[in-house]
């Protein structure tokens, strides 16, 4: 076997493996067995039938073939450990036969992607400020309001009663652009609360006064900025029908209505959304912290060509959290397309820019974690292993993956990631 490596772009490596005839031909016997297992021989039992007789019924080619196919799976894995000492490779290889004759010799190349070299700059020391975690009495207010609304009572309006700031509407709505129907534009029992603008701006202003079954025409020029791309800066025309109107009550934020919510008085409850506030701030401004300094180390840093099958794969774990995240939130993924305007595509690609920080950060936290000598034990895989247990203990599937050696080793990868960013946290961070 002779075997020529070359380095291709976007941290990939070519390797162009050439087989003798003898070392095929060691195989042939091995691939006849393999492809009769998928005939009927008549006198041979599956599997069974001898060399000359699989080459009868199948062809020499396919034979020759096939035993090319198991040399080249027995040989890669030893070529791309021996030819890629000190590199970790990502993913699989991509196998090409590019040479393929009965009685000559065999020929394939091979591509694997490599992580990139990564020369680290300065890592610790970088005075990263830790913002403190303050109650804004705005926030404070509004998240009692929402409270309020959540408790909000709704009537069905009197006849002859005119739709006012606060009463919810529910519309049938048909958009139009130049006189042409918006596809995807007409929607039936659309709720609308007058003073909330969830639409457009402007548009509730339109509604005032409308009472049930009565009908409106008019145009909203939308913001360049909004959401709706198909829209975005153009004059659109409406045709609306109030089909229902509820008057909406909301209640008085008093003690009684603190109480209403397992709290001594509207004081006490006060405190403990202050405190919540306080939390959820802590927390985002670590996570602000943790984004500048991860971000000021892969800067200073020199990362090499990155694969583009490891961005792909990120763009893709992006794509399956956003969806999750939708469906979260109630929301259909396909309705979200609608609602913005773009295709599956377009969101994929603006994806990519995250994707590619993603990567280049956990490239870093890699290189870390190998200059300072951070490691996992056994122990600490065998807790987090056990935590896992007790969690699926009902899900039979997820105990299988979990005793998995691969699992295991994702397991250690994860608990050196956290170890490494605790880390740089306490070099870099301060309060």
């Amino acid at each position: 076997m002779q075997v020529n490596k070359k380095e291709l772009e976007n941290s990939q490596v070519e390797f162009t493996m050439e087989f003798t005839v003898e070392e095929v031909s060691e195989y042939l016997a091995k691939a006849a067995e393999k492809i009769s297992e998928g005939l009927k021989i008549e006198g041979f039992r599956p599997g069974k039938a001898p060399l000359e007789i699989v080459k009868q019924k199948v062809g020499e080619m396919s034979v020759w073939e096939e035993a090319a196919r198991i040399l080249i799976g027995k040989k890669v894995d030893g070529v791309l450990t021996e030819q890629l000492v000190g590199k970790q490779t990502v993913g699989g290889p991509r196998v090409d036969i590019t040479k393929l004759a009965p009685g000559n010799p065999v020929e394939c190349k091979v591509v694997i992607s490599i992580l990139p070299e990564v020369a680290l700059g300065k890592y610790k020391d970088l005075n990263i400020k830790l913002l403190e975690a303050k109650v804004d009495e705005k926030e404070l207010e509004k998240t009692i309001k929402d409270l309020a609304e959540m408790r909000t009572k709704e009537f069905l309006a009197d006849a002859g009663h005119k739709a006012a700031l606060g009463d919810k509407v529910l519309l049938d709505i048909e958009i139009f652009l130049d006189k042409v129907p918006v596809e995807g534009g007409a929607s039936k029992g659309v709720a609308v609360i007058l003073g909330k603008d969830y639409l457009v701006p402007g548009f509730d202003d339109q509604i005032l006064s409308i009472e049930k079954g009565g009908e409106r025409e008019f145009s909203i020029h939308y913001p360049e900025n909004h959401h709706q791309k198909n829209l975005a800066g153009k004059l659109v025309a409406f045709k609306i029908k109030a089909k229902e109107i509820y008057r909406r009550e909301i209640p008085e934020v008093t003690d009684e209505f603190a109480v209403s919510f397992n709290f001594k008085s509207l004081l006490e409850m006060k405190e403990a959304i202050s405190k919540n506030i306080i939390s959820e701030t802590e927390y985002k401004n670590g996570q602000k912290a943790e984004i500048e300094m991860l971000e000021k180390i892969v800067d200073g840093s020199k990362i090499g060509d990155l694969p583009e099958t490891l961005v792909a794969h990120e763009s893709e774990g992006m794509m399956e959290e956003m969806k999750h995240g939708l469906e979260h939130q109630g929301m259909n993924f396909d309705d979200y397309l609608q609602h913005t305007g773009k295709t599956e595509n377009e969101i994929m690609l603006d994806l990519l820019p995250g994707a590619v920080k993603r990567v280049k950060i956990a490239m870093v936290l890699r290189e870390v974690s190998v200059i300072e000598k951070v490691e996992a034990t056994e122990s600490e895989v065998d807790v987090k292993v056990a935590d896992l247990k007790v969690h699926y203990s009902k899900d039979a599937e997820a105990l299988k993956t979990i005793e998995t050696q691969s699992y295991r080793r994702y397991l250690r990868n994860a608990i050196v990631h956290e170890k490494t960013l605790s880390l740089l946290k306490d070099w870099n961070i301060k309060k």
